[in-house]
Protein backbone atom coordinates (compact mmCIF):
# COMPACT_ATOMS: atom_id res chain seq x y z
CA UNK A 1 0.00 0.00 0.00
CA UNK A 2 1.38 3.37 -0.99
CA UNK A 3 1.81 5.88 1.83
CA UNK A 4 0.05 8.94 0.48
CA UNK A 5 -0.34 12.31 2.23
CA UNK A 6 -4.05 11.52 2.84
CA UNK A 7 -3.18 8.25 4.53
CA UNK A 8 -0.60 9.88 6.75
CA UNK A 9 -3.16 12.57 7.81
CA UNK A 10 -5.77 9.93 8.70
CA UNK A 11 -3.26 7.95 10.77
CA UNK A 12 -2.28 11.08 12.68
CA UNK A 13 -5.93 12.00 13.43
CA UNK A 14 -6.85 8.61 14.92
CA UNK A 15 -4.81 9.03 18.17
CA UNK A 16 -6.31 12.50 18.64
CA UNK A 17 -9.87 11.18 18.31
CA UNK A 18 -9.07 8.35 20.72
CA UNK A 19 -7.71 10.75 23.30
CA UNK A 20 -10.77 13.03 22.92
CA UNK A 21 -13.21 10.12 23.44
CA UNK A 22 -11.28 8.91 26.48
CA UNK A 23 -11.36 12.41 27.89
CA UNK A 24 -15.14 12.67 27.42
CA UNK A 25 -15.72 9.28 29.01
CA UNK A 26 -13.48 10.16 31.92
CA UNK A 27 -15.32 13.44 32.44
CA UNK A 28 -18.67 11.64 32.32
CA UNK A 29 -17.50 9.13 34.89
CA UNK A 30 -16.34 11.91 37.16
CA UNK A 31 -19.67 13.72 36.81
CA UNK A 32 -21.73 10.60 37.40
CA UNK A 33 -19.59 9.69 40.37
CA UNK A 34 -20.06 13.14 41.82
CA UNK A 35 -23.80 12.99 41.28
CA UNK A 36 -24.00 9.57 42.94
CA UNK A 37 -21.99 10.79 45.89
CA UNK A 38 -24.22 13.86 46.14
CA UNK A 39 -27.40 11.81 45.97
CA UNK A 40 -26.07 9.46 48.61
CA UNK A 41 -25.27 12.39 50.86
CA UNK A 42 -28.74 13.86 50.33
CA UNK A 43 -30.34 10.49 51.02
CA UNK A 44 -28.39 10.06 54.24
CA UNK A 45 -29.34 13.57 55.30
CA UNK A 46 -33.05 13.14 54.60
CA UNK A 47 -33.21 9.78 56.35
CA UNK A 48 -31.65 11.19 59.48
CA UNK A 49 -34.48 11.54 62.04
CA UNK A 50 -32.68 14.52 63.51
CA UNK A 51 -33.20 16.50 60.31
CA UNK A 52 -36.49 18.46 60.31
CA UNK A 53 -37.90 16.65 63.37
CA UNK A 54 -41.67 16.51 63.85
CA UNK A 55 -42.56 19.10 66.47
CA UNK A 56 -46.31 19.59 66.01
CA UNK A 57 -49.04 16.91 65.87
CA UNK A 58 -52.51 18.21 65.11
CA UNK A 59 -55.64 16.08 65.61
CA UNK A 60 -58.82 17.13 63.79
CA UNK A 61 -62.33 15.70 63.93
CA UNK A 62 -65.57 15.90 65.88
CA UNK A 63 -64.94 13.67 68.88
CA UNK A 64 -67.96 12.81 71.04
CA UNK A 65 -67.18 9.47 72.65
CA UNK A 66 -63.47 9.29 71.85
CA UNK A 67 -61.14 10.88 74.38
CA UNK A 68 -58.67 13.14 72.56
CA UNK A 69 -56.02 12.47 75.22
CA UNK A 70 -56.37 8.74 74.63
CA UNK A 71 -55.77 9.28 70.92
CA UNK A 72 -52.74 11.49 71.58
CA UNK A 73 -51.29 8.84 73.87
CA UNK A 74 -51.90 6.08 71.29
CA UNK A 75 -49.86 7.84 68.58
CA UNK A 76 -47.23 9.44 70.82
CA UNK A 77 -44.60 6.70 70.38
CA UNK A 78 -44.88 6.50 66.58
CA UNK A 79 -45.46 10.16 65.74
CA UNK A 80 -41.76 10.91 66.19
CA UNK A 81 -38.77 11.28 63.90
CA UNK A 82 -37.89 13.46 60.96
CA UNK A 83 -40.26 14.96 58.42
CA UNK A 84 -39.13 12.45 55.78
CA UNK A 85 -38.53 9.46 58.06
CA UNK A 86 -41.77 9.28 60.07
CA UNK A 87 -43.75 6.14 59.29
CA UNK A 88 -47.25 7.31 58.39
CA UNK A 89 -48.57 3.72 58.24
CA UNK A 90 -47.62 3.13 61.86
CA UNK A 91 -49.28 6.38 62.91
CA UNK A 92 -52.42 5.35 61.02
CA UNK A 93 -52.44 1.86 62.58
CA UNK A 94 -51.97 3.22 66.10
CA UNK A 95 -54.87 5.63 65.75
CA UNK A 96 -57.07 3.04 64.04
CA UNK A 97 -56.53 0.57 66.90
CA UNK A 98 -58.82 2.57 69.21
CA UNK A 99 -62.37 1.14 69.24
CA UNK A 100 -64.18 4.43 68.60
CA UNK A 101 -61.97 5.39 65.63
CA UNK A 102 -63.66 4.68 62.31
CA UNK A 103 -61.59 6.48 59.66
CA UNK A 104 -58.10 7.97 59.86
CA UNK A 105 -56.12 10.18 57.49
CA UNK A 106 -52.51 11.08 58.21
CA UNK A 107 -50.35 13.54 56.28
CA UNK A 108 -47.20 15.60 56.72
CA UNK A 109 -47.38 19.39 57.04
CA UNK A 110 -44.21 21.22 56.00
CA UNK A 111 -41.80 21.74 57.64
CA UNK A 112 -42.26 20.03 61.02
CA UNK A 113 -45.92 19.09 61.39
CA UNK A 114 -48.16 16.05 61.29
CA UNK A 115 -51.91 16.21 60.80
CA UNK A 116 -54.21 13.36 61.89
CA UNK A 117 -57.85 13.59 60.85
CA UNK A 118 -60.22 11.19 62.64
CA UNK A 119 -63.83 10.25 61.97
CA UNK A 120 -65.56 8.64 64.93
CA UNK A 121 -67.71 5.54 64.65
CA UNK A 122 -71.45 6.06 65.08
CA UNK A 123 -73.25 3.39 67.11
CA UNK A 124 -76.86 2.54 66.17
CA UNK A 125 -77.38 -0.34 68.62
CA UNK A 126 -75.81 -2.26 71.44
CA UNK A 127 -74.41 -5.68 70.66
CA UNK A 128 -74.51 -8.28 73.40
CA UNK A 129 -73.37 -7.21 76.83
CA UNK A 130 -70.33 -5.09 75.99
CA UNK A 131 -70.39 -4.29 72.27
CA UNK A 132 -71.79 -1.71 69.87
CA UNK A 133 -72.97 -1.92 66.28
CA UNK A 134 -72.54 0.54 63.41
CA UNK A 135 -75.06 1.09 60.61
CA UNK A 136 -73.00 -1.21 58.36
CA UNK A 137 -73.18 -4.06 60.90
CA UNK A 138 -69.63 -3.66 62.21
CA UNK A 139 -69.14 -4.79 65.81
CA UNK A 140 -66.73 -2.92 68.10
CA UNK A 141 -66.19 -3.01 71.84
CA UNK A 142 -65.17 0.25 73.51
CA UNK A 143 -64.87 0.96 77.19
CA UNK A 144 -68.17 0.22 78.92
CA UNK A 145 -68.19 3.71 80.41
CA UNK A 146 -68.41 5.23 76.90
CA UNK A 147 -71.41 3.18 75.70
CA UNK A 148 -74.34 5.54 75.01
CA UNK A 149 -77.64 5.04 76.80
CA UNK A 150 -80.98 4.42 75.14
CA UNK A 151 -79.79 2.25 72.27
CA UNK A 152 -81.69 -0.92 71.31
CA UNK A 153 -79.94 -4.14 72.28
CA UNK A 154 -79.19 -6.77 69.65
CA UNK A 155 -77.45 -10.11 70.12
CA UNK A 156 -76.32 -13.18 68.21
CA UNK A 157 -73.20 -14.55 66.55
CA UNK A 158 -70.82 -11.78 65.48
CA UNK A 159 -70.82 -13.06 61.90
CA UNK A 160 -74.59 -12.52 61.76
CA UNK A 161 -74.53 -8.95 63.07
CA UNK A 162 -75.55 -7.36 59.71
CA UNK A 163 -78.45 -9.82 59.38
CA UNK A 164 -79.67 -9.13 62.94
CA UNK A 165 -79.49 -5.39 62.34
CA UNK A 166 -81.45 -5.72 59.10
CA UNK A 167 -84.09 -7.87 60.84
CA UNK A 168 -84.39 -5.27 63.59
CA UNK A 169 -85.28 -2.61 61.03
CA UNK A 170 -87.84 -4.81 59.25
CA UNK A 171 -89.54 -6.00 62.46
CA UNK A 172 -89.64 -2.44 63.83
CA UNK A 173 -91.52 -1.29 60.72
CA UNK A 174 -94.12 -4.03 61.12
CA UNK A 175 -94.69 -3.19 64.79
CA UNK A 176 -94.88 0.57 64.29
CA UNK A 177 -98.61 0.67 63.27
CA UNK A 178 -99.45 -0.90 66.64
CA UNK A 179 -97.49 1.75 68.49
CA UNK A 180 -94.99 -0.88 69.66
CA UNK A 181 -91.26 -0.31 69.92
CA UNK A 182 -88.70 -3.06 69.74
CA UNK A 183 -86.15 -2.58 72.50
CA UNK A 184 -84.27 -5.89 72.17
CA UNK A 185 -83.79 -8.51 69.47
CA UNK A 186 -81.85 -11.73 69.92
CA UNK A 187 -81.14 -14.51 67.47
CA UNK A 188 -80.72 -17.86 69.18
CA UNK A 189 -78.33 -20.60 67.95
CA UNK A 190 -81.20 -22.39 66.18
CA UNK A 191 -82.06 -19.35 64.09
CA UNK A 192 -85.14 -18.30 66.00
CA UNK A 193 -85.87 -14.80 67.25
CA UNK A 194 -86.65 -13.42 70.67
CA UNK A 195 -88.21 -9.96 70.71
CA UNK A 196 -88.51 -7.71 73.73
CA UNK A 197 -91.04 -4.94 73.34
CA UNK A 198 -90.57 -1.72 75.26
CA UNK A 199 -93.03 -1.82 78.19
CA UNK A 200 -94.47 -4.96 76.66
CA UNK A 201 -94.13 -8.73 76.44
CA UNK A 202 -91.32 -10.96 75.22
CA UNK A 203 -92.18 -12.61 71.89
CA UNK A 204 -90.62 -15.89 70.69
CA UNK A 205 -90.62 -16.69 66.94
CA UNK A 206 -89.24 -19.80 65.26
CA UNK A 207 -86.75 -19.70 62.40
CA UNK A 208 -88.97 -21.71 60.03
CA UNK A 209 -92.04 -19.45 60.33
CA UNK A 210 -90.58 -16.05 61.07
CA UNK A 211 -92.60 -13.94 58.65
CA UNK A 212 -95.87 -15.81 59.15
CA UNK A 213 -95.56 -15.80 62.94
CA UNK A 214 -94.79 -12.10 63.00
CA UNK A 215 -97.83 -11.29 60.84
CA UNK A 216 -99.99 -13.42 63.13
CA UNK A 217 -98.71 -11.56 66.19
CA UNK A 218 -99.48 -8.20 64.59
CA UNK A 219 -103.00 -9.40 63.77
CA UNK A 220 -103.74 -10.90 67.19
CA UNK A 221 -102.02 -8.39 69.48
CA UNK A 222 -104.97 -5.98 69.83
CA UNK A 223 -107.25 -8.89 70.79
CA UNK A 224 -104.71 -10.23 73.29
CA UNK A 225 -104.51 -6.81 74.88
CA UNK A 226 -108.27 -6.38 75.11
CA UNK A 227 -108.90 -9.69 76.83
CA UNK A 228 -109.24 -9.70 80.57
CA UNK A 229 -106.51 -10.83 82.88
CA UNK A 230 -103.14 -9.53 83.89
CA UNK A 231 -100.57 -7.74 81.76
CA UNK A 232 -98.97 -9.74 78.90
CA UNK A 233 -95.55 -11.11 79.88
CA UNK A 234 -94.70 -13.62 77.13
CA UNK A 235 -96.14 -14.66 73.79
CA UNK A 236 -94.74 -17.84 72.22
CA UNK A 237 -95.43 -18.16 68.48
CA UNK A 238 -93.24 -21.17 67.81
CA UNK A 239 -96.23 -23.52 67.54
CA UNK A 240 -97.40 -24.46 64.00
CA UNK A 241 -101.11 -23.80 64.65
CA UNK A 242 -101.32 -21.81 67.84
CA UNK A 243 -99.58 -19.73 70.44
CA UNK A 244 -98.96 -19.67 74.15
CA UNK A 245 -99.56 -16.64 76.33
CA UNK A 246 -98.27 -15.91 79.83
CA UNK A 247 -99.87 -13.10 81.78
CA UNK A 248 -99.00 -11.39 84.99
CA UNK A 249 -101.18 -12.79 87.77
CA UNK A 250 -103.79 -10.34 89.04
CA UNK A 251 -103.03 -8.78 92.41
CA UNK A 252 -104.49 -10.57 95.42
CA UNK A 253 -106.60 -8.31 97.59
CA UNK A 254 -105.71 -8.62 101.22
CA UNK A 255 -108.66 -9.42 103.53
CA UNK A 256 -109.40 -6.67 105.98
CA UNK A 257 -110.14 -8.17 109.44
CA UNK A 258 -113.52 -7.27 110.92
CA UNK A 259 -113.38 -4.64 113.60
CA UNK A 260 -113.98 -5.96 117.10
CA UNK A 261 -116.82 -4.31 119.08
CA UNK A 262 -115.68 -1.72 121.54
CA UNK A 263 -115.54 -2.91 125.13
CA UNK A 264 -117.88 -1.05 127.51
CA UNK A 265 -116.23 1.38 129.85
CA UNK A 266 -116.61 0.35 133.48
CA UNK A 267 -117.42 3.07 135.97
CA UNK A 268 -114.78 3.84 138.53
CA UNK A 269 -115.44 2.97 142.21
CA UNK A 270 -118.36 0.85 141.07
CA UNK A 271 -120.41 3.96 140.30
CA UNK A 272 -121.74 4.73 136.91
CA UNK A 273 -123.02 7.88 135.38
CA UNK A 274 -126.60 8.29 134.33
Amino acid sequence: MTDTPQTRATSAAEPARTQSAAYRWGLALVLFGGMAAGLNLVSETLTDPRVLPIRQVRIDGDLTNLDRRELEYAVADVARGGFFTIDLKKVWASARSLPWVGEVRVRRVWPDGLRIRVKERVAVARWGDDGLLTASGEVFRPSVSTIPQGLPRLAGDNDLAPEVLRAYGEISQQLAPLGLKLSELRRDPRGGWRLQLADGPTVAISAERTERSLRRFVRLYPELQSRGGGRLLRVDLRYPHGLAVVREPPPVEAEVPAEKPARPVRPQNGKGHA
